[in-house]
């Protein structure tokens, strides 16, 4: 999906890609399956991205052929996002990293756009 994108500051992390699955290959190769869970915020953050922790909530996956997102959980996880503003709409990358005894179990990425 190509296009104008605005990115004030700084240039996109190279773990952002324009799809989702190109971007959760690109974070698991840099954040395997099993790296504790402090790590991969430190990394996450590190690349731009802001990141929360939840415990014992739901959260969305979404389908790569665009179906209905999924509910998920309740589970702990790392939470993290980041965004790029387009001339009408902005891109928005949101990454969970499933919890399970401090280690990343899972990852799920959604990479969507937003606006009118």
């Amino acid at each position: 999906m190509g296009g104008l994108w605005l990115i004030i500051g700084k240039s996109r992390s190279e773990l952002l890609r324009d799809n989702s699955e190109d971007t959760k290959a690109a974070i698991q190769k840099r954040i395997p399956i099993g790296t504790e869970i402090s790590r991969a915020k430190n990394i996450m953050e590190m690349e731009g991205l802001r990141c929360q922790r939840f415990e014992n909530e739901k959260y969305a996956e979404y389908p790569t052929d665009g179906g209905n997102p999924l509910s998920r959980g309740p589970a702990d996880f790392l939470w993290c996002d980041s965004g790029e503003q387009g001339f009408l709409v902005t891109k928005r990358w949101q990454v969970v990293f499933v919890d399970v005894g401090g280690l990343a179990a899972s990852v799920v990425v959604g990479v969507g756009l937003t606006g009118p």
